[in-house]
Order: structure tokens, then C-alpha cells, then sequence
């Protein structure tokens, strides 16, 4: 679904103006996307530790 269609969507639904709609759904999803990242970042930090190398010591 593109974002023009995620705000007309969104904007229905939730009552308000499509660009607003677009723009929480915009922010969601990056949202979503930073913790998806964080805990990529956390898995590979954790075994790095698990191989002997602390990446916070260097």
C-alpha cells in the first residue's frame, strides 16, 4: 500500500486529515523499524561479548 493510500486510510478511520494520517503512520513505522535495528545491534553486541570481546571496553 503506498503512503498516499496508508493516509487516506488511516485518515478515514482515525477522522482526521490524510497528511496527518500519512504522518503517523510514516513515524510508526520507522518507529518500528529503529527497534527491529536496535535489536539486530543488541544480538550481534551479544556475541561479541560471547566470543570474549567487549565492544563497551574499547
Amino acid at each position: 500500500m503506498s503512503e498516499e493510500n496508508v493516509g487516506v486510510t488511516a485518515g478515514v478511520f482515525l477522522r482526521i486529515h490524510e497528511a496527518e494520517a500519512t504522518w503517523l503512520a510514516v513515524e510508526a513505522l520507522r518507529t518500528a523499524a529503529n527497534r527491529v535495528r536496535r535489536a539486530r545491534v543488541e544480538a550481534l553486541r551479544a556475541r561479541l561479548v560471547s566470543h570474549g570481546w567487549d565492544p563497551d571496553e574499547d
